[in-house]
């Protein structure tokens, strides 16, 4: 009973996530193209309107993706679909989507990756999830003037990306919940950034469908390393 009641919840919150994102996403485009001068020019003060709409409807569109998460993780299995894949291109592109993030937190955000990386077996969507929430959280938790690095390197059995930050580290009696879904939502840094705590359970859900493993390390005050390992075959 109680696994059939999990499945329609995760049902309900999957269904009601779709029709919130659907306007969601026709009111972000129409902010873009207000702020692109498609509807004429702007004011400065209707700029920075428009910026503050478009800044609370993309948190309303990470809120969303959290929902989604939820539902995944009430299901019993994560279906992936894997095709070969060039990691190293798919990090660096995900890093650049989050640039301008960085940017804004002036924050030194790199990426590098080891030479002559052959393609491995992922799903494209799911791993992006995983690695854009390291990145925003390694975001996030940084102050300015700090630093966010990503590297992609081969090991002899596994790949492992790595997301490294400079930010304010975790506590050793919070590391051991970490991965806990809702755990991180009850912190009070946490809860200045926003998010629902969801996005560090769904990745290491993502990640062991894929047969790998998430670790970390972390020091209050001196910075959080997450290291995403992935198998060769």
């Amino acid at each position: 009973m109680e696994t059939e009641l999990q499945r329609l919840k995760g049902a309900f919150v999957a269904i009601i996530s779709h029709e919130l994102r659907t306007p969601l996403t026709e009111i972000i485009t129409a902010l873009e193209l207000l702020e692109n001068g498609y509807g004429g020019s702007l004011t400065e003060q209707q700029r920075g309107y428009v910026a503050i709409a478009g800044r609370a409807a993309e948190h309303l569109n990470m809120l969303i993706g959290d929902l989604i998460a939820f539902a995944q993780l009430q299901a019993e299995t994560l279906e992936t679909r894997r095709e070969p894949t060039d990691l190293a291109e798919l990090v660096a592109r995900v890093v650049e989507q989050h640039r301008p993030r960085a940017q804004a937190k002036q924050l030194t955000l790199s990426f590098s990756a080891a030479p002559r990386l052959g393609p491995i077996p992922v799903d494209r969507a799911l791993l992006t999830r995983v690695v854009s929430n390291l990145i925003i959280n390694a975001i996030n938790f940084t102050p300015a003037q700090g630093c966010v690095s990503v590297h992609v390197a081969p090991e002899p059995d596994e790949v492992r990306i790595v997301v490294q930050d400079t930010g304010v580290g975790i506590a050793k009696e919070k590391q051991a919940r970490l991965f806990e879904s809702f755990y991180q939502a009850a912190d009070p840094l946490t809860r200045q950034v926003g998010g629902l705590g969801i996005g560090l359970a769904y990745a290491r859900r993502i990640v062991e469908a894929h047969r790998g493993r998430i670790t970390f390390e972390s020091e209050e005050g001196k910075g959080s390393t997450f290291t995403v390992h992935l198998p060769l075959k």
